[in-house]
C-alpha cells in the first residue's frame, strides 16, 4: 500500500471513530431525556383531573343528553391520556398539557363515534335541515295557489301527505346513518321494533331504486354522504333553487313508493 493511501485510510478510520462516539453520545443523551415508565404512570396521576375536566366541558358543550353517561366520556378521556403519555416526546419542546389536549378530546370523540351517537346527531340534524328544506318549498308552492280555491277536506289531504314527506325525509337520514352500533339505553328499540325498523329500511332502500337517476343521487348525496343540498345540487348540475325543488319531488316520488310501509307503520 503506497503511503498516501495508507494515510487516508487512517484519516478516514479516524472520522468514523469521531462519528460513531458522536452518535454514542447522542444515543446517550436522548435516553436519559426519554421519560421512563414510573415517570409517565406520575404524568398520567397528575392529569386525571386535567382529562375529566375535559371530558366534563364536551359533555356540557353536547348538552349533557340523557342517552351519554358522563362516566362513559370521562373513561373515553383517560385512555386519550394514558396515549398521550406513552408517546410523549420531551425533547421536542411541547408542554405535556398542550400534547395531551388533542389526544383527550380525540377520544372522547372518537368513543361517541364508536357507539354511533355522533353519527345519530349528525343525521338527525341532517333531517332537520331536510324537513326545513322541504316545508320550505311546499310553503313557496302553496303561495302560487290562489287563497280560498282549497277545500277544507283538500287542505286535510296536503297535510296528511306533507307528513307523510315528512316521515320520509326523517327515514331517510336514520338509513344514511345505518351500520354503526346503537348506544344502549333505556330508550333502545325492542326487538320486534328493530324487526320493524330492518323491514322499513329494506322498502326504503328498493323504493330508492325507483328513483329518477338524478333525484336518487340527491339523496344520496345529502342523506347518506352528509353534503349540504347546494353542495349535492351542485353534484347533479343543479342551481340551489333548482335542487331545493328536485329535492322535494324526490321526497314526492320516495313517499309514494313507501306509501304501504307508511300506512302499515301507523296502523
Amino acid at each position: 500500500m503506497q503511503a498516501g493511501s495508507a494515510h487516508e485510510a487512517c484519516q478516514t478510520v479516524e472520522q468514523l471513530a469521531t462519528v460513531w462516539d458522536h452518535l454514542l453520545a447522542t444515543r446517550e443523551e436522548l435516553e436519559q431525556a426519554l421519560l421512563s415508565q414510573e415517570q409517565r404512570d406520575r404524568l398520567i396521576e397528575e392529569h386525571v383531573d386535567y382529562a375529566r375536566g375535559l371530558a366534563l366541558r364536551i359533555f356540557r358543550d353536547l348538552g349533557e343528553p340523557s342517552t351519554i353517561d358522563l362516566d362513559d366520556l370521562i373513561a373515553y378521556g383517560l385512555r386519550g391520556l394514558t396515549e398521550a403519555a406513552q408517546r410523549f416526546d420531551p425533547t421536542r419542546g411541547a408542554a405535556f398539557n398542550t400534547f395531551s389536549y388533542y389526544r383527550i378530546r380525540g377520544a372522547v370523540y372518537d368513543g361517541l363515534r364508536e357507539t354511533g351517537w355522533l353519527n345519530r346527531r349528525m343525521a338527525r340534524a341532517r333531517a332537520d335541515a331536510g324537513m326545513d328544506e322541504f316545508l320550505a318549498n311546499q310553503a313557496d308552492r302553496q303561495a302560487e295557489v290562489t287563497a280560498g280555491k282549497q277545500t277544507t277536506a283538500q287542505v286535510a289531504e296536503d297535510l296528511a301527505n306533507t307528513l307523510d314527506d315528512l316521515a320520509t325525509i326523517f327515514l331517510t337520514a336514520m338509513d344514511g346513518s345505518a351500520g354503526h352500533p346503537e348506544l344502549p339505553d333505556e330508550n333502545a328499540p325492542r326487538a320486534d321494533e328493530k324487526v320493524e325498523m330492518e323491514q322499513t329500511t329494506t322498502s326504503l332502500r328498493r323504493a330508492m331504486q325507483t328513483l329518477d337517476e338524478r333525484e336518487r343521487r340527491l339523496l344520496e348525496l345529502h342523506y347518506f354522504q352528509g353534503l349540504s343540498l347546494s353542495d349535492a345540487g351542485a353534484q347533479v348540475g343543479a342551481s340551489r333553487s333548482w335542487a331545493s325543488r328536485l329535492h322535494s319531488k324526490a321526497i314526492n316520488s320516495l313517499t309514494q313508493a313507501l306509501r304501504p310501509t307508511l300506512l302499515a307503520d301507523t296502523s
